[in-house]
């Protein structure tokens, strides 16, 4: 799945949070990210927190989030589905 180009990190997480239809809030509740921490990123997140959110999310193509390169997911759309439910139902 080919997505347009976020510019930021931040861009692509609050993408991300709209396609599972979370809210950033959940999304850092879920990767042990302090509340307001998307809203207030400037840069992008550290390794440390990069890596939780590819445990939580291990669907989420590690290049898309960090550099904006690739599909946004790493798996195919009938497993994105059933990955999509597990997320919701958390």
């Amino acid at each position: 799945m080919k997505e347009k180009e976020f510019e930021t990190m931040k861009e692509r997480i609050k993408h991300f949070c709209e396609y599972i239809d979370i809210a950033v809030s959940g999304f850092e509740k879920m990767c042990g990210l302090s509340n307001g921490a998307v809203s207030s990123m400037r840069k992008g997140l550290g390794r440390c927190k990069v890596e939780s959110v590819l445990n939580q999310f291990p669907m989420l193509n590690r290049d898309w989030l960090v550099f904006g390169e690739g599909d946004m997911l790493k798996i195919s759309p009938d497993k994105e589905a059933v990955m999509k439910r597990r997320i919701i139902s958390k």
